[in-house]
């Protein structure tokens, strides 16, 4: 009975259970001759200074590609005013970037087509597909990236060339 008493109030003032002070010692009463202990501060002391993330060297082995993971997505913002036309010299696309783009990259892909191939990359505000097929649907993904390399989700667009007769 006295060693289940023992074990309890061990594991609630956190001597068995890793911390290094618990709720029990905090509420028994201290005696004037006490000294404090090595984790209590006066009244009058600043908190501790908040721990700084331990640089790359110090880390566990793969913690940075699981901070990675759990980081929130940062995304560039999306090419504005997407325009399509198709004429006998293929399909035309215009946009107007965002503030602070760097550059955009168009990608075309067969409509259905899960995968496109990259048809322009640059700074440009507009693009031609001369090799655009008659009789065709393609979807143009437009993608902008910013000075940071920050992608953004894409505009897709849809075409249908002509010449189906």
């Amino acid at each position: 009975m006295l060693a289940a008493l023992v074990f309890t109030a061990g594991a609630f003032s956190g001597g068995y259970l890793g911390r290094e002070q618990g709720a029990l010692t905090q509420m028994l009463p201290r005696g004037q001759d006490d000294p404090p202990s090595s984790d209590e501060q006066p009244s009058d002391a600043r908190p501790p200074a908040p721990q700084e993330r331990p640089s790359h060297r110090n880390r566990r082995p793969g913690t940075a590609v699981a901070e990675r993971r759990s980081a929130p997505a940062t995304w560039a913002p999306n090419v504005l005013g997407v325009t399509a036309g198709v004429d006998a010299d293929g399909v035309s696309l215009t946009w107007q970037p965002p503030a602070g783009s760097d550059h955009v990259v168009v990608y075309r892909a067969l409509d259905g087509a899960l995968r496109g191939v990259v048809v322009f990359r640059g700074g440009a505000t507009s693009y031609r597909d001369v090799t655009a097929r008659s009789c065709s649907a393609y979807r143009y993904t437009i993608v902008n990236f910013d000075p940071r390399g920050h992608r953004s989700t894409g505009v897709p667009t849809t075409v249908v060339t002509g010449g189906c007769a």
